[in-house]
């Protein structure tokens, strides 16, 4: 099968104005990039801490998940994401409660129930060849042996094209 340069004619102007698209993209943001230098040259940069929720002294116990974030967006789809909660409620006898742990987390339905049963499938699958890569040099040359064999048997057969 020979093309000629008529019907490839097309293709070649389609990819003439890809290439100068992309080319003007670079420029532009080349052109961006520099005005930016230019103007922030001059400038102190500063480096601080980001917002601390106006404590004074944060430690690690203080942070935000990303729950905090995703709190309003779960209780607006809560028919798909389903929040979990674990904590020990406090008891009306107790005047002075011990100190608690509070957990809460959402379960996605979509992850649960669909992308996880197929990646455990899929892993279960994969695993099936976990024999193949066993660390031993010999059977890696004897493997790229084979594929080398299989590649010439099947150019001879013009079972590969």
């Amino acid at each position: 099968m020979t093309y000629d340069l008529l019907t490839l004619n097309p293709f070649m102007t389609v990819m003439r104005n890809i290439s100068l698209s992309s080319i003007l993209f670079q420029v532009i943001t080349g052109i961006v990039f520099f005005i930016r230098h230019l103007l922030t040259r001059k400038n102190e940069r500063k480096y601080s801490s980001t917002w601390g929720c106006a404590y004074v002294a944060p430690t690690n116990r203080m942070q935000y998940t990303g729950k905090s974030y995703s709190k309003s967006f779960g209780k607006l789809l809560n028919f798909i994401m389903i929040e979990k909660k674990g904590y020990s409620e406090i008891e009306k006898k107790e005047i002075f409660p011990d100190s608690r742990k509070y957990h809460s987390s959402y379960l996605d339905i979509f992850e649960s129930k669909i992308i996880e049963p197929a990646t455990y499938i899929f892993t279960r699958f994969i695993n099936l060849f976990q024999f193949v890569q066993n660390g031993k040099i010999q059977a890696y040359v004897i493997y790229g042996i084979v594929f080398i064999l299989s590649i010439f048997i099947g150019t001879i057969l013009n079972i590969i094209h």
